[in-house]
């Protein structure tokens, strides 16, 4: 039994992400109809998304060392990548094991995210760093996201069956009109990159650690987490990592004694990666050239079942409502 509030808040993180695995499986077996079908995925997804910021958030009020740490990243790398693994491999004519598997898989990747937040959070000494690296992260998840040259852009342009291996993935609703078998695995209506979590870790460990506002800082955080996923259907891709580093930082503004040599370097740091956004936006995207078949010009590659950028979901983005079988895991529904 836990004896303390450390211990408690670890055994909400873990009886979370186990009960967000229940209900992911779960959705496997549910069929709902075609109209109710897009209204109730993005209802979903967004539980999805707000859930694991209160299982972080409990973990965060433990006490983190480095060994702990370290016992969380290997934990849920041999979790999240074991699981795919034996999905892919062991399951591949059992959608109810590989639904189950899947799944639980993303409990590990949580949990992974969690370690190295925590870790690197051991690593600071003063919480007055946290305002420079609020502004840092925030500046270069838009430059990530939004930029052409940015990580995620050039990931789903060049490997997009990557992203389904190595985010986080909030499902969708099949609809009554999908073949896919009852209990498989269900396809994401939205992804969310590792690195949200990882930070949102770190944020969270910190706030505890150096005792700030941290009832404060999780509500507020929730509450820019919904608003700004509701703007994820007009926005398409969505960096959380810009309401997770304000919420923060205004948050606890008037916690942090910045003397004037740290304002400079934070006005630096801001600028600097200002100007990173800036080049970013000003790239010019890469044009993608569609080859016609040798069956005529009336067939071109996308319609034989080539990428078709513009029905890919992006990270944290809603996707297209999925249809018919579910991919194995490690693929993506997007491109058709």
């Amino acid at each position: 039994m836990p004896q303390s509030a450390e211990d408690r808040g670890l055994a909400v993180f873990f009886s979370t992400l186990f009960c967000l695995a229940l209900a992911r499986f779960a959705l496997g077996f549910l069929r709902v109809p075609e109209a109710a079908a897009k209204p109730l995925s993005l209802a979903v997804s967004i539980v999805f998304l707000i859930v694991p910021v209160l299982a972080i958030y409990k973990a965060a009020s433990a006490k983190w060392s480095p060994l702990r740490s370290l016992a969380f990243i290997l934990g849920g790398l041999l979790v999240q990548f074991g699981l795919l693994y034996v999905a892919q491999n062991a399951f591949t004519q059992a959608p109810i094991g590989q639904g189950a598997a899947v799944a639980l898989s993303q409990a590990g990747l949580i949990c992974w995210c969690v370690g190295i937040g925590a870790l690197i959070t051991t690593m600071l000494k003063d919480r007055n760093l946290l305002i420079p690296v609020s502004i840092f992260l925030a500046l270069f998840d838009l430059y990530a996201v939004f930029t052409p040259s940015g990580p995620v852009q050039v990931l789903m342009r060049k490997a997009p069956q990557l992203l389904p291996s190595i985010a986080y993935q909030a499902p969708s609703v099949a609809s009554t009109a999908s073949t896919a078998p009852r209990g498989a695995p269900v396809l994401p209506l939205a992804f969310v990159g590792p690195a949200d979590f990882l930070f949102m870790g770190m944020f969270f460990v910190a706030v505890f650690r150096f005792g700030l506002r941290s009832g404060e800082t999780f509500r507020w955080m929730l509450v820019a987490l919904a608003a700004w996923i509701c703007l994820s259907p007009l926005l398409g891709e969505m960096p959380l990592l810009v309401p997770i580093g304000l919420s923060v930082l205004l948050v606890n503004l008037r916690e942090f004694k910045l003397n004037k040599e740290e304002w400079t370097s934070t006005a630096v740091i801001g600028a600097i990666m200002v100007g990173v956004v800036i080049w970013g936006a000003t790239r010019p995207r890469p044009v993608r050239i569609v080859r016609e078949s040798q069956a005529g010009p009336s067939q071109s590659a996308a319609s034989q079942g080539s990428p078709a950028p513009a029905s890919s979901p992006s990270p944290t983005s809603p996707g297209p409502l999925p249809s018919g079988t579910p991919p194995a895991p490690g693929s993506t529904p997007g491109p058709r």
